[in-house]
C-alpha cells in the first residue's frame, strides 16, 4: 500500500467516525429537547397553579421569620 492509499483510508476512517459522532449527537440533542419541552409544559403548570392559588402566594408575601 503506497503513501497516498494509506493516507486515504486514514482520512476515510475519521470521515466515517465523524458521520457516526454527528448521528450521536444528534440523537442525544433530540432527547435533549424534548426534555426540555417537557420541563418548559411542567413550569408554565406550576405557575398557573402558584398564581391561582392566592393562599400559596399571599403565605409566601406574609409569612415572618419566627423571631418575630
Amino acid at each position: 500500500m503506497s503513501e497516498f492509499d494509506a493516507r486515504l483510508q486514514e482520512l476515510e476512517l475519521q470521515f466515517m467516525e465523524q458521520g457516526r459522532v454527528i448521528e450521536d449527537l444528534s440523537t442525544v440533542v433530540a432527547a435533549q429537547q424534548k426534555e426540555l419541552q417537557a420541563l418548559t409544559k411542567l413550569v408554565a403548570y406550576l405557575r398557573d397553579k402558584v398564581v391561582a392559588t392566592p393562599t400559596l402566594e399571599d403565605a409566601a408575601a406574609d409569612d415572618k421569620p419566627p423571631h418575630y
